[in-house]
C-alpha cells in the first residue's frame, strides 16, 4: 500500500512539474491590432519563439498561440517583444515568433532555432540578411566559407551606414556587437530624428 502512495505522489508531482507555468505580467496584440492585456508563460528563448502561451484578465485558463495566430506578444517587466515574422531554417521557410531586440531604421530580430541561433537584420527597404550561429557548428572550410557569405550579405543590407560596416569588418561578431551594429546604422541614416528603441 506504501509503495503505491508512493507512486501516486511521484506521478502527482511530475505532472505538476510538467504542467507549470512561468506567468508573467504582459500583453498580445491579435491579427486585427487588438492589445490584450493578461498573463503569459515565460519559457526559454527556443520555446518563446515556437509557441505563445496567454490567459488575458478575467480568464481561468491559458491559451497556446502559435506564430501567426497573433500578431505579436510582449513581457512587461522584462521588456522582451516576440513578433510573428518568416525565417527560413535548414532550407525550410516557416513563420516563428521572433524577439524583437531594435527598431529602427536597421530592425534586428532574433530567433532561437533547434540547430541554430539566428539574427535577421531588416533595412528600411525591407532588405533582410541573417547571421546565424549554429549550435552545433564546427570551424570546418565550407562553414568559414559560408559566414563570410553571410557577412558579405550583412554588409550589404547596411551598405548605408560606413560605421556600421566598420563594426562588420572589425571582427568577432557577439550579440552587443550585433546591436551595435543596428544602433550605428540607425544614427547613421535616420532623418527624422526618432529614436532607436531597444527592447
Amino acid at each position: 500500500m506504501k509503495k503505491l502512495s508512493f507512486i501516486f505522489s511521484l506521478l502527482f508531482a511530475v505532472t505538476c512539474v510538467i504542467a507549470q507555468v512561468n506567468p508573467e505580467p504582459g500583453f498580445i496584440i491579435s491579427n486585427q491590432n487588438d492589445t490584450i492585456w493578461g498573463m503569459l508563460d515565460m519559457r526559454t528563448a527556443e520555446r518563446n519563439c515556437r509557441e505563445c502561451t496567454f490567459k488575458a484578465d478575467g480568464e481561468d485558463a491559458f491559451t497556446h498561440y502559435q506564430p501567426g495566430q497573433i500578431k505579436a506578444f510582449r513581457f512587461t517587466e522584462n521588456g522582451k517583444f516576440y513578433t510573428s515574422h518568416e525565417v527560413v531554417e535548414n532550407n525550410k521557410r516557416l513563420t516563428a515568433f521572433v524577439e524583437y531586440m531594435i527598431k529602427g531604421e536597421l530592425n534586428l530580430y532574433y530567433y532561437a532555432g533547434e540547430e541554430c541561433n539566428m539574427y535577421l537584420f531588416e533595412n528600411e527597404n525591407g532588405q533582410v540578411a541573417k547571421y546565424i550561429v549554429s549550435n552545433f557548428m564546427e570551424q570546418t572550410q565550407e562553414n568559414r566559407k559560408k559566414n563570410q557569405e553571410t557577412l558579405r550579405q550583412l554588409t550589404g543590407v547596411i551598405r548605408n551606414s560606413a560605421s556600421a560596416v566598420s563594426l562588420v569588418k572589425e571582427g568577432t561578431m557577439s550579440r552587443n556587437r550585433l546591436i551595435q551594429i543596428a544602433r550605428s546604422y540607425h544614427e547613421d541614416v535616420c532623418t527624422s530624428n526618432e529614436d532607436c528603441i531597444q527592447y
